[in-house]
């Protein structure tokens, strides 16, 4: 009778156990998806803010293409090329910025116009996820 009692408590315990492991997975991969969903976000703010870093740089030094690689940006990376064609009589630039967050990745695309000696405007701005297709941002100023 003893060891029917041991081995009923035994097999009860690793049922409850197993069903407690279930529930922490589970429970870790539920806080996956909003975590998930932030580094994205976050990454797609450091994707934006990396057009206004760019349009800086062209302001500042003029060149016809201005690349960065791997700037810290709001605890992630920013990656961009500007090209400048307005030193050829063309008054517009492509900025292509990716922006990373803890491992998500966030594209961002941008033809600015200048309108001044040093006033750009944002004429068309959108940014490229993993999991979507475009997102349209409409029309912002950065100027010097």
């Amino acid at each position: 009778m003893g060891n029917s009692r041991v081995m009923f408590i035994a097999a009860i315990s690793a049922v409850l156990g197993l069903y407690t492991l279930g529930i922490k997975r589970a429970d870790s991969q539920v806080q996956a998806i909003p975590l998930s969903h932030a580094y994205k976000m976050q990454a797609k703010e450091i994707a934006k803010s990396g057009v206004g870093v760019a349009l800086q740089k062209i302001i500042k030094n003029g060149k016809w293409i201005e690349q960065a690689t791997a700037l810290s940006v709001m605890g992630g990376t920013l990656n961009y090329t500007a090209v400048n064609f307005s030193s050829y009589g063309y008054n517009w630039a492509y900025v292509y910025v990716s922006g990373q967050y803890k491992h998500q990745t966030v594209n961002a695309y941008a033809w600015v116009e200048q309108v001044k000696a040093k006033k750009w405007v944002i004429k068309q701005f959108s940014t490229v996820t993993g999991n979507s297709n475009e997102d349209f941002a409409g029309l912002e100023q950065f100027s010097n």
